[in-house]
């Protein structure tokens, strides 16, 4: 995931995460009680906002769920949620906005990817590939070049705007379902 020591971060649970910059972007939500002030605030999940480059983005919240508005990176994304899920923030399942625009994706979360009545949606121009502790509900407008992509105790759901390219999909505990257009 992250290719060298990633900034540690600590965000709120009432916070928003931005980012705009021109090299890789390399964050670690880090988890805990933080006090500055006098105030304490509980360290858990993060909410992306915004998260812009032309390179690539490491994101990892080390406890709780990644919440994603958008993440655009040219070259490549690795959103790693380790014991929580990977969440749409906009409630779009009539008109899917894309959470991820990016070369290469790389999604992982302890518990589910996107949900049933909300799917997670991506772009991608490379490889999608990926690991989720329960089920993966995957959205992408346009065709998809899965290189592997694994639920250990769920389903994996995925539609698809053009063609389906796949290498391996496994549902260990579950069942893999993919709607592809152009198929």
């Amino acid at each position: 995931l992250h290719s060298g020591d990633p900034l540690r971060i600590a965000v709120a649970t009432t916070g928003r995460l931005y980012v705009d910059a021109t090299g890789n972007v390399d964050l670690k939500q880090v988890s805990g009680d933080m006090t500055i002030n006098g105030d304490t605030k509980t360290i858990s999940s993060l909410y992306v906002a915004k998260v812009g480059t032309p390179q690539n983005v490491d994101i990892e919240v080390v406890s709780g769920n990644m919440t994603v508005e958008r993440v655009d990176a040219g070259t490549g994304s690795n959103l790693v949620a380790d014991s929580g899920s990977i969440i749409d923030a906009f409630d779009d399942a009539g008109g899917p906005i894309v959470n991820v625009a990016s070369g290469d994706i790389y999604l992982q979360a302890g518990q589910n990817i996107g949900s049933s009545g909300n799917f997670f949606d991506v772009l991608v121009s490379g490889d999608f590939s990926g690991l989720v502790g329960n089920d993966a509900f995957i959205n992408t407008p346009a065709t998809l070049h899965i290189t592997t992509f694994t639920s250990n105790n769920g389903d994996v759901t995925m539609t698809v705007g053009g063609t389906t390219d796949v290498g391996l999909i496994r549902a260990r505990k579950g069942t893999v379902m993919i709607v592809s257009q152009d198929d």
